[in-house]
């Protein structure tokens, strides 16, 4: 499944996109490899995803302990803004503590180089 989701990651659609990314990690199959494919194309669909697309992203990334880089978290509270009123301001910012994002501060949780 992996190799797959690699090789085609390219073509997906933003809801698949997050929609991998969360079954990744509510099934605990965490694999680097796979994990920054998919946050690479989920880059590029940030501006298209749904509030519950932003919500699954960001609450996958918690569950794995993975960091976003510094641009990736900037673009997502960026879009996150107009997305609000799609989804829980508070979960979805508690999960953007959890993952160690502060604008400003340093995180202390895997980081993945896209």
């Amino acid at each position: 499944m992996y190799g797959y989701i690699v090789a085609n990651v390219a073509d997906y659609a933003p809801r698949q996109t997050s929609t991998a990314l969360s079954a990744i990690a509510k099934l605990q199959l965490y694999n680097e490899e796979l994990v920054t494919a998919l946050l690479g194309q989920s880059r590029t669909h940030i501006s298209q995803y749904t509030g519950v697309d932003m919500a699954n992203v960001l609450s996958a990334l918690a569950r794995m302990g993975v960091q976003p880089t510094a641009e990736w978290a900037e673009q997502w509270v960026k879009r996150s803004v107009f997305k609000m009123r799609d989804f829980s301001s508070v979960s979805s910012w508690g999960c953007c503590l959890d993952i160690g994002f502060r604008p400003g501060f340093g995180c202390h949780m895997r980081r993945v180089q896209l």
